[in-house]
């Protein structure tokens, strides 16, 4: 299909997913970001492309890419799912030190 219409869309992407499945993280790289640069708004191409990032830790991309995912598709859970094993926890952690009211920070001071 890549080979009949080589702008297409979902060939693109779908070379880039094969690749991936594959574990040939570069090839997965390069029909991702040819995918992106046909179709910038590819949002196919931005999750595979974050998956990738992912493989290859470089967690900080792969944060990104996966979070415009789940902003365009909320209900995606394999991107939510990727998202929740990068993303630190946002709650304080158990036995951090309690924020102190101004005041009381004030006092230790004096």
């Amino acid at each position: 299909m890549a080979a009949e219409r080589p702008d297409n869309r979902d060939a693109l992407s779908g070379l880039g997913y094969s690749a991936l499945q594959s574990g040939n993280l570069p090839d997965a790289e390069q029909q991702f970001n040819l995918a992106l640069s046909k179709h910038p708004d590819d949002i196919s191409a931005v999750e595979g492309l974050g998956y990738v990032r992912y493989r290859q830790g470089r967690d900080a991309e792969a944060i990104s890419l996966l979070r415009r995912v789940v902003t365009q598709i909320p209900d995606n859970t394999d991107a939510r799912d990727v998202l929740q094993k990068l993303e630190p926890p946002t709650e304080a952690a158990p036995d951090a030190p309690e924020a102190k009211a101004p005041d009381a920070a004030m006092a230790d001071v004096n």
